[in-house]
């Protein structure tokens, strides 16, 4: 099963039953070029453009030379059911204490621990001085998310609209514990989040416009 990482904010929101879609970068793959020798055109963000909903026509070269023209998909098609992966922390059964600075188990290790999800922590649990692994590490059985794909398709960030921030669960002023509802704003919101998840990747950034794939989403019954 595929999996999608969703950092704090976007595992509160659905805990709150607030998100019902998410949105990612494009990222063009090595596999989808259409010849072993070609490569994706370093302007392709620039470049590339759709002409139906759910695929982008994204332009390649071949020795350094502009050729075409290929057809990509999202990672995520509609009717599939995706696992979410977050940030978790580590308690030993054996002597009640906060695992820190061990690697992530491995195998049957992973039943010498209970598991604690860091968006799930209260300001006071966090000072418990918990080490966070990254997402990355989280074994597909102790995912308490599944989520069905309704949709997927291809659209600049900056296309946003208020009401799909407010879908993506940006609806909520955040004081310290308290949410006051704010919708008009929920856009601002978004823009503030993507930056701060994707600081380190600049050609990401709002203000370069990249494209992204926007997924609505449902959630799967039967969750932890």
């Amino acid at each position: 099963m595929k999996s999608v990482i969703f950092p704090e904010i976007d595992i509160q929101a659905l805990q709150d039953n607030q998100k019902n879609m998410f949105r990612i970068p494009v990222k063009p793959q090595w596999y989808e070029l259409p010849f072993s020798n070609a490569e994706w055109s370093p302007d392709w963000q620039q470049r590339a453009f759709k002409d139906g909903p759910d695929y982008l026509h994204v332009p390649f070269t071949i020795n350094g030379i502009e050729d075409g023209f290929a057809r990509i998909y999202p990672l995520y098609l509609p009717g599939e059911v995706i696992y979410v992966k977050e940030k978790f922390g580590l308690i030993s059964l054996r002597s009640g204490n906060s695992i820190i600075g061990r690697p992530s188990p491995k195998g049957d290790e992973w039943n010498h621990f209970q598991i604690v999800y860091k968006a799930s922590m209260s300001d006071f649990e966090e000072s418990f001085n918990y080490k966070w692994f990254s997402p990355i590490y989280l074994p597909e059985r102790f995912s308490r998310f599944r989520l069905k794909i309704l949709t997927a398709r291809a659209e600049p960030v900056q296309e946003i609209t208020e009401e799909n921030a407010v879908r993506k669960g940006f609806n909520a002023v955040e004081f310290g514990r308290y949410k006051f509802q704010d919708t008009k704003l929920a856009k601002s919101y978004f823009i503030q989040y993507w930056d701060t998840r994707y600081a380190h990747k600049p050609e990401y950034q709002w203000q370069k416009n990249p494209w992204t794939w926007v997924h609505r989403i449902e959630r799967m019954k039967g969750e932890r």
